[in-house]
């Protein structure tokens, strides 16, 4: 029908930028220090089960390449791209 509703609440974590894996599996979401992937349920949409990336960056936009193969996050503090 269109409406939105919340997908689960993500407790002291801020988001900043959501990105999502090109099978649909999986949203990948990153704060100011870290970088955290969720599993999307394919039958509600619900996030769940978040694993840890690499921590202690300032991370800011995610790309994933079309293909699933590669991964890409910018750095605002050092003006990189990994």
């Amino acid at each position: 029908n269109g409406n939105l509703s919340t997908g689960g609440n993500f407790g002291t974590f801020t988001p900043q930028w959501v990105t999502i894996h090109p099978n649909g599996n999986y949203l990948y979401t990153s704060t100011t220090n870290e970088i955290k992937r969720f599993t999307i349920d394919s039958t509600n949409g619900n996030l769940t089960g978040a694993v840890n990336y690499d921590s202690g960056n300032l991370y800011r936009e995610l790309v994933i390449h079309p293909n699933g193969k590669f991964f890409y996050a910018s750095l605002s503090a050092t003006n990189q791209v990994r």
